[in-house]
């Protein structure tokens, strides 16, 4: 029974230690859902970017998967537990698609997760 409980205090210290150091350094929307736009629509949206780390957050270079994403930050350097916020511009007809379509904008950053991922749907049409 001593051999059982030893066994699951450690299983219990080892699994506290993994949630802490797998600790979310970087707090963001991961999906936007646009709804319906119309084809000749360009719809203006932005996301909140938290910086949970201790150290400033340095966002080195934001990009789109396509040409109908265009992309400002406000603040490139977030000091920590501070905001900035990212703006975007879905340009709903630069490809001629109509129908659901999911886009991707990717941070690189100096966090431990260098890259973040939001993606953005929508309907076009």
């Amino acid at each position: 029974m001593t051999f059982f409980k030893i066994i699951l205090i450690s299983f219990a210290i080892i699994s506290i230690f993994s949630c802490t150091k797998n600790k979310e350094s970087v707090l963001l929307l991961k999906e936007v859902d646009l709804g319906t736009v119309s084809s000749n629509d360009t719809v203006h949206s932005n996301i909140e970017i938290t910086n949970l780390m201790k150290e400033n957050l340095i966002i080195k270079k934001a990009s789109s998967s396509c040409g109908c994403t265009s992309i400002t930050i406000k603040d490139s350097i977030v000091k920590p537990n501070s905001k900035t916020r990212l703006d975007f511009d879905f340009i709903a007809d630069f490809n001629g698609d109509k129908g659901h379509t999911s886009k991707a904008i990717v941070l690189e950053t100096n966090s431990p997760q260098r890259f973040h991922e939001i993606i953005i749907n929508a309907k076009v049409e």
